[in-house]
Formats: C-alpha cells, sequence, structure tokens
C-alpha cells in the first residue's frame, strides 16, 4: 500500500507543462476578444457621436437660414454667390418681427465653418468648431410673386479614419416677399 499513496501525491502535486501551454492559449484568447469587443465599441461610440454633432449643427444652421429667409423680403443677387460650393446668401430682411427696420442678414462660409451676420454686427458661427463644411449650396429661384432659395450643406467632422461627410438640403420660400 505505501507505493499507491506516493502515486497519489505525485498525480496531484501540479500541472504539466502541457497543461499550462493550453491555459495561456486559453487565457490569451479570451483577452484578444475582450480587447477587440472594447475597441470595436468605442469606435462604435465615436461614430455615434460623430454623426449625432453632424446632425445637430446641420439643424441648426439649416433652421436658422429657413427661419431667416421666411422673414426676408428679396434675396441681394448682387451681393450672393449662387450654384458654387462657397456660395453666399445675402438676404434684405427686417430686424424681427416685431420691428420692420431693414437689415442685411448674410450667411457664409469662414474658416470652414457657416457664419451668419446681421447688419454690421459680428459674424455668428452656426457649426461647432469641430465640424467643417465642405460644401455650401445657394441656389434662388424666382416666380411671379415669390423668390425661394433652396440649400445645400455637406458637413464633415470627424478624426483619422473615423471621418464622417453627410449632405443635408432645404429649401424655403421669402414670405416677406409677396
Amino acid at each position: 500500500m505505501p507505493k499507491a499513496e506516493n502515486r497519489k501525491l505525485k498525480i496531484a502535486s501540479g500541472y504539466s507543462l502541457i497543461e499550462t501551454v493550453v491555459y495561456a492559449a486559453i487565457l490569451a484568447t479570451l483577452a484578444i476578444f475582450v480587447v477587440n469587443t472594447l475597441i470595436i465599441s468605442f469606435k462604435a461610440f465615436n461614430q455615434g457621436r460623430t454623426n449625432r454633432r453632424i446632425v445637430i449643427d446641420a439643424e441648426t444652421a439649416l433652421e436658422r437660414i429657413v427661419r431667416e429667409s421666411r422673414m426676408a423680403s428679396s434675396v441681394d443677387e448682387a451681393q450672393s454667390i449662387f450654384d458654387s460650393s462657397q456660395s453666399n446668401l445675402v438676404l434684405n430682411s427686417q430686424v424681427s418681427a416685431e420691428d420692420a427696420a431693414s437689415i442685411v442678414k448674410k450667411f457664409f462660409i469662414s474658416g470652414g465653418r457657416l457664419a451668419f451676420q446681421e447688419g454690421a454686427g459680428s459674424a455668428r458661427f452656426l457649426t461647432a468648431p469641430n465640424t467643417s463644411v465642405s460644401s455650401f449650396v445657394v441656389s434662388k429661384s424666382d416666380s411671379a410673386h415669390s423668390q425661394s432659395v433652396k440649400v445645400s450643406l455637406v458637413l464633415v467632422a470627424g478624426v483619422g479614419s473615423s471621418v464622417t461627410s453627410r449632405s443635408f438640403y432645404t429649401s424655403a420660400v421669402l414670405r416677406g416677399g409677396y
């Protein structure tokens, strides 16, 4: 019986080299899977954040253009630039719905961002610093009783391989003109 007790001690005393290598391989595979899952999740989160930033900037800019266009009496064709990727839209408008004093309102690209200027005031940006405007195209259409503008806006945001570019469109009839 003493020989059987010695065998039990040798068998239960530790792991073999092959078992250790197999366990290390399993652990390395799990670690790689976890790291890849984290990287993919991080990229998806950043892509979603970039898309959200672009959509918010586009909504802000286009809503302002539509609101100001609807209040305008006419488009200043002499100062505006149409059908170009770097268009300028200059509107002959009024200060507000309550104040009918005349004022010029301008939309243009400055430093890669969409800017808005009322009268002689300073320009304010309608897009965030980390969102650039790659195209701002304004087209004008006239009818017997009204004018309208069609706007195409292409925004770009992101860093490195996660750069996103999206196009947005809107149109507005100048209500002050009819």
